[in-house]
């Protein structure tokens, strides 16, 4: 879920970052919106028939198991959902990352640090009220709401409970933003700032 929309993401908007195919690109009688609107869908087609493809396959050999119970078919939804929701996640924020980048390897760095920065901020805060509020519940803060700051232990939390959260609108929304900005992003973009 972290790493092939990633390496997605960056393949996706390669021609972005190198001045030959940038040019060549933008120099064809397609608006910047459409180009976009184009390799979005295509790399959510390319994320989401495969987890659906695994879904129909779940369900045809959980017909054919006699074993009862290996897993239900909320266990099946839960995942085929929580699984597009992050691969999303992760692409458009692969996408936004790239349009502030010249280069793909700091794409991807970029966004890996993007995912864990709420978690460090969060962490030198509590440390630092720590040293100055005498009787602050430092363990307790660390070990409950720092998880859910990181996509990467939150999906854990997610999967693992099954049900439907607050979170889902959370990610949701932060998909539209960062589908939005990207956009906007990609049609200011100069060619020239290929590189």
């Amino acid at each position: 879920m972290f790493v092939i929309p990633v390496l997605l993401g960056i393949f996706l908007f390669r021609y972005i970052q190198t001045k030959i195919a940038a040019d060549y690109i933008q120099s064809l009688p397609i608006k910047r919106s459409t180009l976009f609107h184009q390799n979005m869908l295509l790399g959510a087609l390319i994320l989401v028939v495969p987890i659906l493809i695994t879904r129909v396959v779940t369900f045809a050999v959980k017909g054919v198991l006699t074993v009862e119970n290996v897993y239900t078919t909320e266990d099946v939804i839960s995942w085929v959902g929580y699984s597009i929701l992050i691969n999303l996640f992760v692409l458009t924020g692969t996408v936004l990352a790239g349009m502030f980048t010249g280069m793909s390897v700091l794409q991807g760095i970029f966004l890996y640090v993007l995912f864990l920065l709420p978690d460090g901020l969060s962490y030198l805060a509590i440390s630092n009220v720590k040293l100055y509020w005498y009787g602050y519940a430092y363990d307790y803060y660390m070990s409950k709401n720092i998880d859910r700051l990181v996509p990467f232990l939150h999906v854990v939390q997610m999967v693992a409970h099954k049900s439907f959260s607050t979170s889902v609108f959370v990610y949701i929304g932060l998909i539209i933003l960062f589908y939005i900005i990207a956009l906007i992003t990609y049609q200011k973009r100069r060619v020239e700032a290929a590189t």
